[in-house]
């Protein structure tokens, strides 16, 4: 779903796109009469299986994510506008994050996971009291 929002075009889905193809890393080449959007490069990564819990929540969440071995990576969460909140860091084996909002505003936050170096998942957290 992220990748069909990251191909639509600029000037239609405004911000949501651009914030789509930062997430992907995905350079798209839009020109005015919005008959072409090249996609330049994909990176082709295997998808880390990541679930946040509770979503919708009061404050205090957990990303549960499982990492082969070897593996090492880290969860990063920021602000809709891309502001980094803080990382949490993720080791081989099952992981259960915690993702702690409770001292930030109502509203929506995005996560990204990156394991070896490499950006695997992302996602939405909505903080309601």
């Amino acid at each position: 779903m992220l990748y069909s929002i990251a191909l639509q075009h600029v000037k239609t889905g405004g911000t949501a796109v651009y914030d789509a193809r930062v997430m992907l890393d995905l350079d798209v080449v839009d020109f005015d009469n919005g008959q072409a959007r090249i996609a330049t490069e994909v990176v082709e990564t295997p998808v880390q299986e990541s679930k946040v819990y509770p979503n919708p929540t009061t404050g205090e969440a957990v990303l549960e994510i499982t990492l082969g071995e070897g593996q090492t990576g880290f969860v990063e969460v920021l602000s809709l506008t891309g502001q980094r909140l803080f990382n949490v860091p993720l080791n081989t084996g099952t992981n259960l994050a915690p993702l702690d909002l409770s001292g930030y505003a109502q509203g929506v936050y995005m996560y990204r996971v990156f394991v070896n170096n490499e950006f695997t998942d992302a996602g939405r957290i909505i903080r309601n009291d």
